[in-house]
């Protein structure tokens, strides 16, 4: 159950410093400013851009449909962005499913009211812009905290009562802080496909007209099951 006023959240200043230090007790890591990626929103055809948000305190959860500590989570984190939402929290959803359970996403967000954006991890990209070592960072549900000032921390997993106070926590001292300076996130350039055709696996074309792409579409579009391994390869829950 959510808190109506955490003690550690009292003192945002505090708790922000004991973030950014990278607490070991409590698993976080300070992984420095944020850098934009872009993913596929899951419900329709548009791009999210993480520096669409800069300015705003983002909380970036890492999860998938079949994860059973995702499905535990979620109900609690609807709750946590109806309590902070009007304090400025945004939430983004990035989804690990691959290939065989990505057709549950659109099901999972109705049955859990889940109304914020939610992105595809199809190229792996958000695996290699943020989740690189140690591995744990590959596991779900996963959550990183983008402060207003562009700092990212990587909060550790939430599986228990302790990880959770923990998140909720940070999402409170990072609403709380001033918005002081903000550091931009700077947008990733998004470059023109080159105009061919060529088919693929199932020999069906794949027509490229010379449209704003992102990197690796391309080979996306010509290998399909290369986008579900990549997904897929953070591993087990």
């Amino acid at each position: 159950m959510l808190s109506d006023v955490s003690p550690i959240s009292k003192h945002p200043r505090v708790l922000m410093l004991l973030l950014f230090a990278g607490v070991a007790a409590w698993g976080a890591a300070g992984l420095g400013p944020a850098k934009d990626f872009t993913v596929p929103a899951a419900t329709d055809g548009s791009i999210i851009h993480l520096s669409e948000y800069a300015g705003k305190v983002v909380l970036i959860n890492w999860w998938r449909t079949d994860c059973p500590w995702s499905q535990r989570e979620s109900p609690k984190l609807v709750g946590l962005y109806q309590k902070y939402r009007p304090k400025g929290l945004v939430i983004l959803g990035i989804s690990d499913d691959h290939g065989s359970t990505v057709g549950q996403v659109p099901a999972y967000l109705k049955r859990y009211n889940i109304t914020w954006f939610v992105g595809l991890n199809d190229q792996g990209e958000f695996m290699r812009e943020m989740i690189v070592q140690p591995k744990e960072r590959g596991s779900t549900p996963g959550n990183f905290i983008v402060t207003r000032s562009g700092e990212v921390t990587y909060l550790g997993l939430d599986r228990g009562d302790a990880d959770w106070q923990k998140l909720e926590n940070a999402v409170a001292a990072a609403v709380a802080e001033s918005p002081g300076k903000t550091t931009p996130i700077q947008p990733r350039n998004l470059f023109s496909a080159p105009a061919f055709s060529l088919p693929d696996l199932q020999g069906n074309p794949v027509l490229l007209a010379s449209r704003p792409a992102r990197p690796g579409e391309l080979l996306r579009n010509l290998v399909p099951a290369l986008s579900g391994r990549a997904a897929r390869a953070s591993g087990a829950c």
